[in-house]
């Protein structure tokens, strides 16, 4: 086995390793997103409560109130695009990460059997760090999941006060 197949072995897992630890940085951004989202659901639940609280002097403030939700819908609105872009992301990440497994296979049977086992360790440390990934953007996907439903919740019923407002 010649010193350059070698060091083009290392050069790949190398950049594997490096590419995971890319994607663990964007769950964590994401993770740092949904907490976002998190305060300001909490922050609207208090408008809501205060709503209800002060039925009486809800004409004076009708028009600031709509403006802070059409405000916070803007920024859902945001969130949830920024959600989206980064779900693109990490799945153009997660295709790459694919795209260089399946060629780091491929070079192990080009190089022959000599490394063949020690690849395929790394090969297996590498989907094991991605599967991990993996199960943290699905749980990150089903936490804003959850707080969209909240948010729609509250948006359900800011319009209900509005309507028995109205009447």
């Amino acid at each position: 086995m010649s010193e350059e197949k070698l060091d083009l072995i290392l050069t790949v897992v190398s950049e594997l390793r490096n590419d995971v630890g890319a994607i663990k940085g964007d769950v964590s951004a994401l993770k740092g997103d949904v907490s976002a989202l998190k305060g300001d659901v909490i922050e609207l639940k208090g408008d809501v409560s205060a709503l209800k609280s002060d039925v009486k002097g809800l004409d004076s403030r009708m028009g600031s109130l709509e403006r802070e939700f059409t405000d916070f819908k803007g920024e859902f609105i945001n969130l949830k695009t920024e959600f989206k872009d980064f779900k693109k992301q990490v799945i153009e990440a997660i295709k790459q990460l694919n795209k260089r497994m399946d060629n780091l296979e491929n070079q192990m049977f080009a190089i022959g059997m000599e490394l063949k086992e020690e690849i395929r360790r790394e090969i297996k440390n590498v989907r094991q760090e991605f599967d991990s990934l993996e199960r943290k953007v699905i749980v990150d996907r089903m936490e804003a999941a959850k707080y969209h439903l909240i948010v729609i919740d509250l948006d359900e019923k800011v319009k209900q006060i509005e309507q028995k407002l109205a009447v």
